[in-house]
């Protein structure tokens, strides 16, 4: 959870309890969508709500996420999503990919130790 008084803090790992509402017989998904999105506030560092739809012996359960834009933009779904349905369907997911704070750190470190000065001529 994000906090902003005077700064910036971002609370440690394991700080904030997830809370995920299990909701029994509610037929309209949108509606349930719009609740929590109503529920969202960034200002209290409330940007992400989800509820499990137990939907009976009727039709499969469904998990309603809600994300403020704050804490995730559209491309971010774009990779997430798959990545949810993988794992909802218990296959294995693929490793992850270097970072862009890894790439930029490395690409600086390796600038200032003149790694890839061979590479003027090129660029």
């Amino acid at each position: 959870r994000l906090r902003v008084d005077d700064g910036l803090d971002v609370l440690p790992r394991g700080a904030v309890r997830a809370v995920v509402d299990e909701v029994h017989g509610e037929d309209d998904v949108t509606a349930l969508a719009e609740r929590l999105a109503a529920q969202l506030d960034p200002r209290t560092g409330d940007v992400v709500r989800a509820a499990l739809l137990r939907t009976g012996d009727s039709a499969a359960d469904r998990l309603v996420i809600v994300v403020h834009h704050l804490a995730m933009d559209g491309v971010s779904w774009r990779i997430l999503l798959p990545d949810l349905h993988t794992a909802c369907t218990g296959a294995a997911l693929e490793p992850g990919g270097t970072s862009w704070r890894r790439h930029a750190t490395l690409l600086a470190e390796q600038g200032a130790s003149g790694a890839r000065r061979s590479e003027l001529d090129h660029w």
